[in-house]
């Protein structure tokens, strides 16, 4: 008989501490919820003489500590998503030659800033993407959702609950706790309210980025060839592509776990002897 909770054999807690360790790594893949609440998307950004000043200030620095290291790490990823990337910035060369071109152009040459900000709205959509579609798979996870038709393959028909798989990763429960959140049956609904934030942030970047485009350039040919250029340019990019590497491989992980689990509670559907438990 299958009992009412079902506790699941964890064989998967060495590659999620895999992927801990990894995030610490990254300093700015150490935060995993985006906080919308201060921004003003028209906000001003530094100048290319106030971006030269500002690294030099940095470059100059004290080391700071371990503990106060720790403590920046959301400050980090907060800059790495609102602030000006390394590899979009006034002193990154590749940045300045990929798009030669458009900066040097006889009949139309284009403004570095308005390049920078279209890069780096393109640079903020693809990290918004990156958490929908994290948090959906979180989600699905804790809704029993995942992999619905693999594992409903798997369990008998007299057992095709899916409810009895689900389960909140331990990311999702740091996040609600850091929000104030510590009843499990709110977790769905702030998700919820979390992927619609995204969404909407998503469709303000698209919006503003479309509006700078139609500025610049005049067909739509020649936007969608331009578009697709910076698209190509931030996929090159180290950092973004680590981030993009992370989220896919815990994304992979949550399904390995669910399929995982709906195999254990098919076996536990045939009625084992507690010694074949």
């Amino acid at each position: 008989m299958i009992p009412d909770t079902v506790e699941f054999d964890d064989i998967f807690h060495e590659f999620n501490e895999d992927l801990d360790a990894e995030a610490n790594e990254w300093r700015y893949l150490n935060h995993f919820y985006l906080h919308f609440g201060d921004e003003t998307l028209n906000r001003s950004h530094p100048s290319p003489q106030q971006q030269q000043q500002q690294q030099q200030q940095h470059s100059t620095a004290a080391v700071v500590s371990t503990l106060e290291k720790e403590n920046h790490r959301q400050h980090d990823a907060h800059e790495y998503f609102y602030g000006i990337p390394d590899y979009l910035s006034v002193s990154d060369s590749s940045f300045r030659v990929a798009f030669f071109c458009e900066l040097r152009s006889y009949t139309n040459p284009m403004d570095f800033q308005d390049l920078q900000q279209l890069a780096l709205l393109t640079h903020q959509t693809t990290i918004i993407y990156l958490h929908e579609q994290l948090w959906r798979c979180f989600l699905q996870a804790g809704q029993g959702q995942l992999k619905q038709q693999f594992v409903q393959s798997v369990l008998s028909k007299d057992h095709s609950d899916m409810t009895a798989l689900s389960f909140w990763p331990p990311l999702v429960t740091v996040v609600m706790k850091s929000n104030g959140i510590l009843q499990p049956e709110m977790y769905i609904y702030f998700i919820q309210n979390y992927l619609n934030q995204l969404e909407k942030q998503a469709r303000l970047r698209r919006t503003q980025f479309d509006t700078i485009l139609n500025r610049l350039l005049s067909t739509d040919d020649v936007r969608r060839a331009f578009s697709d250029k910076i698209e190509d340019f931030l996929r090159r990019d180290e950092s973004l592509s680590a981030m993009r590497f992370h989220y896919q491989r815990r994304i992979a992980l949550l399904e390995y776990i669910f399929i995982d689990r709906a195999y254990q509670l098919a076996y536990l559907q045939e009625k084992p002897t507690d010694l074949q438990v």
